[in-house]
């Protein structure tokens, strides 16, 4: 009688060994599989950005026309300049297409041939450039 529950602890313990060491495989295993997964996922993913005039989805490597004029300011407290932006379209959009109409997100005016979004352009060393569309040639014309 004294033997079988010797018998039956060994077994217990051996099969908590097991279980453990089943875990710890296990486990590691899985995170191992879930990186490789999400990093082929992220690979194949095509990330697509919205044209800020016209809407369109820009493709990677299609580009929005805008040019900076760097007069606007340094924030020097917190590091970031400040740059005036004019925004004229995408390929899509700019030059002239009527298949997609140009507009403004602001007042939501159609713009001209020659129209453009007004904009401000936030440049902090390390980050992405922050772009703040605040009207167009229509709704911040000068008086």
């Amino acid at each position: 009688m004294l033997s079988s529950y010797l018998v039956m602890s060994v077994l217990g313990i051996i099969i908590i060994l097991l279980i453990i060491s089943l875990i710890k495989l296990g486990k590691g295993d899985f995170q191992q599989l879930a990186l490789k997964m999400a990093g082929e996922d992220r690979n194949r993913l095509e990330v697509l950005k919205p044209c800020p005039v016209c809407g369109s989805m820009l493709k990677k490597g299609q580009t929005v026309h805008s040019v900076y004029y760097r007069n606007a300011g340094r924030h020097e407290n917190l590091k970031v300049e400040e740059i005036f932006t004019h925004i004229y379209g995408c390929p899509h959009c700019w030059p002239d297409n009527s298949q997609h109409p140009r507009t403004c997100p602001v007042c939501s005016k159609t713009l001209s041939k020659d129209g453009y979004l007004v904009a401000r352009t936030y440049r902090k060393a390390g980050r992405k450039d922050h772009v703040h569309v605040v009207g167009c040639t229509e709704c911040k014309r000068v008086r």
